[in-house]
């Protein structure tokens, strides 16, 4: 079960995605991933997320500090781990 902080960040970046505010919903989802327990569904989704935001803003020619070399890391292991929690959920 996801805490309180996490909670309250991925609503309030879920807000902002609502009102295409993608700047500031990128940095709530990266926020909201660091409160969630490490390897959990909750952590992958709001990584997942923050890249999606990053992209729509990028989109819409906003300017944003260039993607780390963490961030992408961070990005591809939450891809592997949805992978893996759909593979054994399916198994």
């Amino acid at each position: 079960m996801a805490n309180r902080v996490y909670l309250e960040l991925a609503k309030q970046a879920g807000d902002n995605e609502r009102e295409y505010e993608w700047g500031m919903a990128c940095e709530l989802w990266l926020e909201a991933a660091s409160k969630a327990p490490e390897s959990s569904t909750d952590r992958y989704w709001a990584l997942l997320r923050s890249d999606f935001c990053r992209s729509r803003g990028r989109e819409h020619s906003m300017c944003f500090i260039p993607e780390t070399f963490d961030q992408r890391e961070e990005k591809r292991e939450a891809l592997r781990g949805l992978s893996r929690l759909n593979y054994l959920k399916d198994n």
